[in-house]
């Protein structure tokens, strides 16, 4: 309740909470709601393109949140919360396929390297033809092609502690259409 987000321009989100938010474009415009991962503020997120993949949470933090997250959390903030490694193995692997030659890779392996050393690693791919017609030259847009893998390590100090490592990378090849749907 009391939130509200909508695609903007250039791939941005319109996020409001409690009627409080930004819809100037600029890279000199601030939010005021905050969008974090793991607690960690993502200047500009483009939160309507991101695959989630491998997701324990996604927190939705409403009032000011300036005393824990700092500037631009005057509405709020979103805070998406990964998996953490485990001290069992295991794993899962999600596979789909669709129109326009879809392809959907999701996954994720944990293994405990000592007793309180614990690794998960985690990986989504996504590719699927564009659908759009070029005028300009007779091909087609709005294609995918992108993939994104993730490290997590966490050291288990003791009862009440532990460290975690995470490392992500992204990489995208799209050709995204992407002025479409927006007012």
């Amino acid at each position: 309740p009391n939130m509200l987000m909508s695609k903007g321009f250039f791939t941005t989100a319109n996020i409001s909470i409690r009627g409080i938010g930004n819809a100037a474009v600029g890279a000199a415009a601030d939010a005021g709601t905050g969008v974090h991962m793991n607690g960690v503020y993502l200047n500009n997120s483009r939160i309507f393109e991101t695959e989630y993949f491998d997701t324990e949470r996604v927190e939705v933090l409403r009032g000011p949140q300036g005393t824990l997250y700092g500037r631009n959390t005057t509405a709020g903030v979103i805070n998406v919360i990964t998996k953490k490694p485990e001290e069992e193995f295991g794993g899962n692997i999600d596979v789909s396929y669709g129109d326009y030659n879809y392809v959907r890779v999701r996954g994720a392996l944990n293994i405990p390297l000592t007793d309180n050393l614990w690794q998960r690693f985690s990986v989504f791919y996504t590719e699927r033809d564009g659908f759009v017609d070029n005028v300009f030259d007779g091909g087609e847009i709005d294609g995918r092609d992108m993939y994104s893998v993730r490290s997590s390590t966490t050291w288990n100090i003791g009862d009440n502690t532990d460290a975690t490592l995470v490392i992500n990378y992204f990489d995208e090849g799209s050709d995204r259409m992407r002025g479409s749907g927006t007012s």
